[in-house]
Protein backbone atom coordinates (compact mmCIF):
# COMPACT_ATOMS: atom_id res chain seq x y z
CA UNK A 1 0.00 0.00 0.00
CA UNK A 2 2.77 2.12 0.68
CA UNK A 3 4.72 1.75 -2.65
CA UNK A 4 1.30 2.22 -3.92
CA UNK A 5 0.96 5.74 -2.64
CA UNK A 6 4.58 6.78 -3.64
CA UNK A 7 3.89 5.85 -7.06
CA UNK A 8 0.86 7.85 -7.01
CA UNK A 9 2.71 10.83 -5.51
CA UNK A 10 5.05 10.39 -8.15
CA UNK A 11 2.97 10.18 -11.58
CA UNK A 12 1.91 13.47 -11.27
CA UNK A 13 5.18 15.22 -10.85
CA UNK A 14 6.53 13.13 -13.91
CA UNK A 15 3.06 14.25 -15.95
CA UNK A 16 4.32 17.81 -14.74
CA UNK A 17 7.47 17.74 -16.00
CA UNK A 18 6.49 15.98 -19.12
CA UNK A 19 4.42 18.95 -19.53
CA UNK A 20 6.90 21.65 -18.80
CA UNK A 21 9.40 19.88 -21.36
CA UNK A 22 6.81 20.33 -23.92
CA UNK A 23 6.15 24.13 -23.61
CA UNK A 24 9.89 24.93 -24.00
CA UNK A 25 10.35 22.81 -27.41
CA UNK A 26 7.54 24.58 -28.84
CA UNK A 27 9.20 28.07 -27.97
CA UNK A 28 11.23 29.56 -30.83
CA UNK A 29 14.16 30.46 -28.87
CA UNK A 30 14.40 28.34 -26.58
CA UNK A 31 16.96 28.57 -23.88
CA UNK A 32 19.13 25.35 -24.00
CA UNK A 33 20.71 25.64 -20.47
CA UNK A 34 16.81 25.30 -19.37
CA UNK A 35 15.92 22.20 -21.80
CA UNK A 36 19.00 20.20 -20.50
CA UNK A 37 17.74 21.19 -17.07
CA UNK A 38 14.52 20.41 -16.98
CA UNK A 39 15.52 16.89 -19.38
CA UNK A 40 17.92 15.97 -16.03
CA UNK A 41 14.80 16.54 -14.12
CA UNK A 42 12.64 14.75 -16.10
CA UNK A 43 15.00 11.67 -16.54
CA UNK A 44 15.18 11.36 -13.03
CA UNK A 45 11.51 11.25 -11.85
CA UNK A 46 11.38 8.85 -14.92
CA UNK A 47 13.74 6.68 -13.12
CA UNK A 48 12.25 7.02 -9.96
CA UNK A 49 8.86 5.68 -10.90
CA UNK A 50 10.18 2.66 -12.79
CA UNK A 51 11.91 1.47 -9.38
CA UNK A 52 8.64 2.04 -7.49
CA UNK A 53 6.83 0.21 -10.11
CA UNK A 54 9.24 -2.67 -10.26
CA UNK A 55 8.94 -2.92 -6.44
CA UNK A 56 5.19 -3.01 -7.15
CA UNK A 57 4.83 -5.23 -9.79
CA UNK A 58 6.81 -8.12 -7.53
CA UNK A 59 4.11 -7.59 -5.08
CA UNK A 60 1.15 -7.85 -7.03
CA UNK A 61 -0.94 -10.53 -8.01
CA UNK A 62 -1.04 -12.08 -11.42
CA UNK A 63 -4.29 -10.17 -12.49
CA UNK A 64 -3.50 -6.76 -11.60
CA UNK A 65 0.23 -7.57 -13.47
CA UNK A 66 -0.78 -5.90 -17.09
CA UNK A 67 -2.70 -2.95 -15.93
CA UNK A 68 0.29 -1.71 -13.88
CA UNK A 69 2.27 -2.50 -16.45
CA UNK A 70 0.77 -0.62 -19.17
CA UNK A 71 0.84 2.46 -16.61
CA UNK A 72 4.90 2.18 -16.69
CA UNK A 73 4.83 1.80 -20.27
CA UNK A 74 2.73 4.83 -21.09
CA UNK A 75 4.96 6.79 -19.39
CA UNK A 76 8.23 5.42 -20.35
CA UNK A 77 7.06 6.05 -23.71
CA UNK A 78 5.84 9.69 -23.39
CA UNK A 79 9.22 10.27 -21.31
CA UNK A 80 11.54 8.77 -24.47
CA UNK A 81 9.63 11.07 -27.50
CA UNK A 82 9.58 14.16 -25.62
CA UNK A 83 13.49 13.77 -24.74
CA UNK A 84 13.98 12.80 -28.05
CA UNK A 85 12.29 16.00 -29.82
CA UNK A 86 14.09 17.65 -27.10
CA UNK A 87 17.50 16.30 -27.91
CA UNK A 88 17.31 17.10 -31.39
CA UNK A 89 16.55 20.93 -31.15
CA UNK A 90 19.40 21.11 -28.87
CA UNK A 91 21.40 19.53 -31.63
CA UNK A 92 19.99 21.93 -34.06
CA UNK A 93 20.62 24.92 -32.22
CA UNK A 94 24.10 23.16 -31.23
CA UNK A 95 25.14 23.30 -35.31
CA UNK A 96 23.73 26.51 -35.75
CA UNK A 97 25.66 28.49 -33.22
CA UNK A 98 28.73 26.52 -34.28
CA UNK A 99 28.37 27.77 -37.89
CA UNK A 100 27.64 31.29 -36.79
CA UNK A 101 30.62 31.92 -35.10
CA UNK A 102 32.77 30.00 -37.92
CA UNK A 103 31.25 32.17 -40.64
CA UNK A 104 30.95 35.53 -38.40
CA UNK A 105 33.88 36.99 -39.74
CA UNK A 106 33.18 36.12 -43.35
CA UNK A 107 29.37 37.20 -42.89
CA UNK A 108 31.30 40.74 -41.51
CA UNK A 109 33.21 40.93 -44.75
CA UNK A 110 30.20 40.19 -47.34
CA UNK A 111 28.20 42.91 -45.18
CA UNK A 112 30.83 45.16 -45.31
CA UNK A 113 31.59 44.87 -49.57
CA UNK A 114 27.72 45.13 -49.88
CA UNK A 115 26.91 48.31 -47.71
CA UNK A 116 30.07 49.18 -49.98
CA UNK A 117 28.59 48.97 -53.40
CA UNK A 118 24.96 50.29 -52.08
CA UNK A 119 26.84 53.78 -50.46
CA UNK A 120 28.47 54.30 -53.73
CA UNK A 121 25.71 53.39 -55.93
CA UNK A 122 22.96 55.90 -55.53
CA UNK A 123 21.29 55.82 -59.30
CA UNK A 124 18.73 53.57 -60.46
CA UNK A 125 20.18 51.27 -63.29
CA UNK A 126 18.55 51.58 -66.48
CA UNK A 127 16.20 48.47 -67.56
CA UNK A 128 18.10 46.70 -70.26
CA UNK A 129 15.64 45.39 -73.31
CA UNK A 130 16.20 42.18 -75.26
CA UNK A 131 18.48 43.29 -78.36
CA UNK A 132 16.01 41.57 -81.40
CA UNK A 133 17.62 39.95 -84.20
CA UNK A 134 16.61 40.33 -87.99
CA UNK A 135 18.54 37.81 -89.22
CA UNK A 136 21.19 40.22 -90.54
CA UNK A 137 24.70 38.65 -89.57
CA UNK A 138 26.35 41.89 -88.80
CA UNK A 139 24.18 41.87 -86.11
CA UNK A 140 25.16 38.32 -84.70
CA UNK A 141 27.58 39.39 -82.05
CA UNK A 142 25.57 41.94 -80.72
CA UNK A 143 22.50 39.79 -80.28
CA UNK A 144 24.58 36.49 -79.27
CA UNK A 145 26.38 38.70 -76.36
CA UNK A 146 23.42 39.86 -74.60
CA UNK A 147 20.63 36.55 -75.20
CA UNK A 148 23.65 34.05 -74.00
CA UNK A 149 23.21 35.17 -70.33
CA UNK A 150 19.68 33.70 -70.69
CA UNK A 151 20.95 30.74 -72.49
CA UNK A 152 23.51 30.07 -69.62
CA UNK A 153 20.82 30.17 -66.60
CA UNK A 154 20.33 27.20 -65.37
CA UNK A 155 17.42 28.62 -63.33
CA UNK A 156 15.39 29.58 -66.00
CA UNK A 157 13.75 26.40 -67.79
CA UNK A 158 14.00 25.78 -71.26
CA UNK A 159 10.56 26.39 -72.28
CA UNK A 160 11.13 29.58 -71.00
CA UNK A 161 14.32 30.01 -72.89
CA UNK A 162 12.57 28.94 -76.01
CA UNK A 163 9.70 32.17 -75.23
CA UNK A 164 12.73 34.43 -75.03
CA UNK A 165 14.33 33.43 -78.12
CA UNK A 166 11.38 33.86 -79.81
CA UNK A 167 10.65 37.30 -78.41
CA UNK A 168 14.55 38.27 -79.04
CA UNK A 169 13.84 37.96 -82.80
CA UNK A 170 11.93 39.99 -85.28
CA UNK A 171 8.39 39.48 -86.72
CA UNK A 172 8.38 38.14 -90.17
CA UNK A 173 12.05 37.55 -90.34
CA UNK A 174 14.22 34.40 -91.56
CA UNK A 175 15.46 34.22 -88.03
CA UNK A 176 12.49 34.16 -86.52
CA UNK A 177 10.83 31.44 -89.14
CA UNK A 178 13.79 29.04 -88.11
CA UNK A 179 12.49 29.32 -84.91
CA UNK A 180 8.86 28.78 -85.26
CA UNK A 181 9.62 25.94 -86.80
CA UNK A 182 9.85 23.78 -83.74
CA UNK A 183 7.13 23.44 -81.52
CA UNK A 184 7.60 25.75 -78.58
CA UNK A 185 9.05 23.35 -75.68
CA UNK A 186 11.36 23.10 -73.68
CA UNK A 187 12.88 20.03 -75.90
CA UNK A 188 13.26 21.60 -78.85
CA UNK A 189 14.61 24.94 -77.48
CA UNK A 190 18.17 23.45 -77.97
CA UNK A 191 17.61 22.10 -81.51
CA UNK A 192 16.32 25.89 -82.32
CA UNK A 193 19.47 26.95 -81.04
CA UNK A 194 22.08 24.94 -82.91
CA UNK A 195 20.02 25.57 -86.18
CA UNK A 196 19.98 29.73 -85.62
CA UNK A 197 23.75 29.13 -84.78
CA UNK A 198 24.23 27.24 -88.06
CA UNK A 199 22.35 29.66 -90.00
CA UNK A 200 23.48 33.00 -88.30
CA UNK A 201 26.21 32.50 -86.13
CA UNK A 202 28.90 30.14 -87.82
CA UNK A 203 32.43 31.10 -86.98
CA UNK A 204 33.14 31.40 -90.47
CA UNK A 205 30.40 33.16 -91.98
CA UNK A 206 31.00 35.87 -89.32
CA UNK A 207 34.65 36.34 -90.50
CA UNK A 208 33.42 36.45 -94.13
CA UNK A 209 31.25 39.06 -93.20
CA UNK A 210 33.42 41.76 -91.52
CA UNK A 211 36.16 41.00 -94.68
CA UNK A 212 33.59 42.08 -96.93
CA UNK A 213 33.20 45.31 -94.27
CA UNK A 214 36.73 45.86 -95.10
CA UNK A 215 36.65 45.38 -98.70
CA UNK A 216 33.31 47.61 -98.87
CA UNK A 217 35.86 50.32 -97.24
CA UNK A 218 38.59 49.33 -100.06
CA UNK A 219 36.30 50.05 -102.68
CA UNK A 220 34.69 53.18 -101.21
CA UNK A 221 38.18 55.01 -101.35
CA UNK A 222 38.53 58.09 -100.69
CA UNK A 223 39.22 60.57 -103.58
CA UNK A 224 41.97 63.77 -103.43
CA UNK A 225 38.77 65.26 -101.96
CA UNK A 226 39.06 63.47 -98.91
CA UNK A 227 38.92 65.60 -95.63
CA UNK A 228 39.60 65.14 -92.39
CA UNK A 229 36.46 64.37 -91.08
CA UNK A 230 36.09 61.28 -93.63
CA UNK A 231 39.54 60.32 -91.98
CA UNK A 232 37.67 60.10 -88.78
CA UNK A 233 35.04 57.76 -89.95
CA UNK A 234 37.52 55.48 -91.77
CA UNK A 235 39.32 55.13 -88.57
CA UNK A 236 35.97 54.38 -86.77
CA UNK A 237 34.95 51.85 -89.35
CA UNK A 238 38.44 50.21 -89.25
CA UNK A 239 38.61 49.95 -85.34
CA UNK A 240 35.32 48.17 -85.73
CA UNK A 241 35.70 45.69 -87.91
CA UNK A 242 39.07 44.55 -86.76
CA UNK A 243 37.69 44.27 -83.20
CA UNK A 244 34.88 42.29 -84.43
CA UNK A 245 37.36 39.60 -86.14
CA UNK A 246 39.20 39.36 -82.78
CA UNK A 247 35.94 38.55 -80.99
CA UNK A 248 35.55 36.09 -83.55
CA UNK A 249 39.25 34.98 -82.82
CA UNK A 250 40.49 36.17 -86.33
CA UNK A 251 43.80 38.41 -84.56
CA UNK A 252 46.10 40.49 -85.61
CA UNK A 253 48.68 38.07 -84.94
CA UNK A 254 47.30 35.30 -87.14
CA UNK A 255 45.99 37.18 -89.91
CA UNK A 256 48.28 40.32 -90.08
CA UNK A 257 49.35 39.37 -93.89
CA UNK A 258 45.65 39.34 -94.89
CA UNK A 259 44.57 42.51 -92.82
CA UNK A 260 47.62 44.72 -92.96
CA UNK A 261 46.72 45.08 -97.45
CA UNK A 262 43.37 45.47 -96.93
CA UNK A 263 44.15 48.43 -94.13
CA UNK A 264 46.56 50.16 -96.20
CA UNK A 265 44.13 49.81 -99.61
CA UNK A 266 41.31 51.85 -97.68
CA UNK A 267 43.86 54.81 -97.00
CA UNK A 268 43.69 58.11 -98.98
CA UNK A 269 46.63 58.59 -101.66
CA UNK A 270 47.65 61.62 -99.27
CA UNK A 271 48.23 59.73 -96.48
CA UNK A 272 49.59 56.81 -97.10
CA UNK A 273 52.14 59.24 -98.80
CA UNK A 274 52.51 60.77 -95.29
CA UNK A 275 52.91 57.09 -93.83
CA UNK A 276 55.64 56.08 -95.85
CA UNK A 277 57.68 59.19 -95.10
CA UNK A 278 56.94 58.69 -91.46
CA UNK A 279 60.24 57.57 -89.17
CA UNK A 280 58.20 54.47 -88.14
CA UNK A 281 57.23 53.27 -92.09
CA UNK A 282 59.69 49.95 -92.06
CA UNK A 283 58.62 48.04 -95.25
CA UNK A 284 60.80 45.06 -94.44
CA UNK A 285 59.32 44.58 -90.84
CA UNK A 286 56.54 41.86 -90.45
CA UNK A 287 52.86 42.14 -90.95
CA UNK A 288 51.81 42.53 -87.59
CA UNK A 289 54.39 45.50 -86.88
CA UNK A 290 53.47 47.09 -89.62
CA UNK A 291 49.61 46.94 -89.34
CA UNK A 292 49.91 47.83 -85.57
CA UNK A 293 52.16 51.20 -86.34
CA UNK A 294 49.80 52.10 -89.33
CA UNK A 295 47.00 51.92 -86.99
CA UNK A 296 48.72 53.89 -84.61
CA UNK A 297 49.78 56.36 -87.14
CA UNK A 298 46.07 56.45 -88.40
CA UNK A 299 44.98 57.19 -84.94
CA UNK A 300 47.49 59.72 -83.74
CA UNK A 301 46.43 61.47 -87.18
CA UNK A 302 42.78 61.55 -86.45
CA UNK A 303 43.28 63.15 -83.06
CA UNK A 304 45.56 65.67 -84.17
CA UNK A 305 42.49 66.78 -86.88
CA UNK A 306 40.17 66.68 -83.62
CA UNK A 307 42.58 68.94 -81.74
Amino acid sequence: KLLKNRGKLTEPLLRKRIIKVEELITLEGVDISELEAELNVLKVKSDRLEITHASILELLPEKDLEAEFEIVEDFRDKAIRIETKARRIITCQQNVSTILNSTHSDSAIINSAVNATIEKRRFKLPKLELRKFDCDVKEWLYFWSQFEKIHDDSSVEDSDKFQYLLQSTVEGSRAREVIESFPPTGDNYPKAIDCLKTRFGRNDLQVEVYVRELLKLVLKKANSNFCSNNLCALYDNLEQQIRALETLGVTTDKSAALLYPLVESCMPEYFLGAWQRNSNFDLGSYSKKRLDTLLKFLKTEVESGEN
